[in-house]
């Protein structure tokens, strides 16, 4: 009867070398094991992935760049606007003294 119940618990998994070893069953071995490699992979991908804070950081400069862009081509803008509108002012002005 006790080989039978030696039997029974080693393949229960109550006697088995990684429980006796590490004190964790085969199968919480396994579990832990997958945890470990998935927590890894997500720890990559926020480092080295799309949303990594070099990333971003470099997003906000050139975030930065952009809107130094814009005031300039705004000021630009309105420059030429205002040389457009001197621009009009002048033809209109010479298309009365020579059309009269």
């Amino acid at each position: 009867m006790d080989i039978k119940q030696n039997l029974l618990n080693e393949i229960d998994g109550a006697n088995s070398t990684s429980k006796r070893l590490f004190g964790v069953s085969l199968f919480k071995s396994l579990f832990y094991l997958i945890v470990a490699i998935l927590f890894a992979l997500y720890v990559n991908l926020l480092v080295n992935g799309s949303n990594s804070l070099s990333v971003i950081e470099n997003l906000e400069d050139q975030r930065k760049i952009l809107k130094r862009e814009i005031e300039r081509l705004k000021q630009r803008n309105g420059y030429l606007q205002q040389q457009i509108f001197k621009l009009e002012v002048v033809e209109d002005s010479y298309r009365e003294e020579y059309t009269k």
